[in-house]
């Protein structure tokens, strides 16, 4: 986890501040990284999480927008995006492929934001 946390220090994906890194997987969508943001997102310990695949930590996620996005993102290499609703709060997830990583990260949604904007900014993060 170590190479993981130095990671939440990256440049978000999403442009502007806000964003937080919630999830490092790689291209089997297995768990590498689970921040304490992620813990306090959805309430799972990073022990239970960390080397499980995301179909059996989250057995709903088959067939979802995030699922799709998430192939998306590690087919092309771009940076994607899903707005979804997290605690009653309009949120932006974003996935995105450095190296052999697939990073998620979390913003808040502005109050004046499309219902399903997509990342339009596309850059390689070093």
């Amino acid at each position: 986890m170590d190479s993981v946390a130095s990671e939440t220090r990256c440049p978000s994906p999403l442009g502007g501040g806000g964003g937080v890194l919630l999830a490092v997987m790689d291209r089997r969508l297995r768990f590498l990284g689970w921040t304490p943001a992620a813990v306090s997102l959805t309430g799972l310990a990073a022990a239970d999480v960390l080397g499980r695949c995301l179909y059996d930590v989250f057995p709903e996620a088959p067939g979802t927008a995030a699922e799709s996005q998430y192939f998306e993102a590690l087919r092309t290499g771009r940076p994607v995006s899903i707005v979804t609703q997290l605690d009653g709060v309009r949120r932006e997830i974003a996935a995105w492929l450095r190296g052999e990583r697939l990073h998620l990260w979390l913003s808040p949604m502005p109050p004046d934001s499309g219902p399903h904007r997509r990342t339009q900014q596309h850059r390689t993060i070093p």
